[in-house]
């Protein structure tokens, strides 16, 4: 799930697709690719652990050796979406090209393309919006994450302007992007947003 496009094989979770799990536990990780692709296939809340232990050919009371409740094996699914999400983010950034070329490209593979592949599955979109809801830390972290590395590549880029700072521009450009996934834009409008975000450095540059 990223460099920041997913390419599923079957049904397995764009979140999770390629995704390193936080868990070295084997067992763990099983438990957590199965309830990936069972959330995919019938939502957060139509699946019981009943569904998820089935998924992973394994009990039920195994299942809850590892995890309480399918709360947290959802929030470990975000977890280990954010890691990626973040490490993708920054090897985009450190890249080839103009910084402008960078930053639009970052946003049309970490953002846009994401929340295209996820609206193209069952219950895609309604755990996007539920991972908002339910690791609304986790979503903060990235938030912040990505702002520092936005921010250290303007900052790199010696000819930028400098007004506003680095970190200020950084903040215009996820506040821009987040305030129009919130408005309902269109995916066709997130995608012209990102290229228009990376014209935007490109003119301080």
């Amino acid at each position: 799930m990223l460099v920041c496009q997913f390419v599923p094989s079957a049904i397995a979770l764009l979140i999770l697709t390629d995704t390193p799990l936080i868990t070295a536990d084997p067992k763990r990780a099983r438990v957590v690719e199965a309830a990936a692709r069972v959330f995919l296939a019938y939502g957060f809340q139509r699946t019981t652990m009943d569904d998820i232990a089935r998924a992973a050919e394994m009990s039920r009371p195994a299942v809850y050796l590892h995890f309480r409740n399918k709360m947290e094996i959802f929030r470990e699914i975000a977890e280990g979406y954010a890691e990626r999400l973040v490490g993708e983010a920054r090897q985009i950034l450190a890249g080839e090209g103009s910084l402008g070329a960078r930053v639009g490209r970052m946003f049309e593979l970490c953002f846009v393309k994401l929340k295209e592949e996820m609206a193209a599955t069952p219950h895609g979109a309604d755990l996007l919006n539920m991972k908002d809801a339910m690791s609304a830390d986790v979503v903060a972290s990235v938030r912040r994450r990505i702002s520092a590395a936005l921010t250290e590549a303007i900052e790199a880029e010696v000819e930028y302007a400098g007004d506003p700072s680095p970190q200020a521009m950084a903040d215009i450009l996820l506040d821009a992007f987040e305030g129009a996934k919130e408005r309902g834009a269109s995916l066709p409008e997130l995608r012209t947003l990102a290229s228009d975000l990376g014209r935007l450095v490109s003119a301080r540059t």
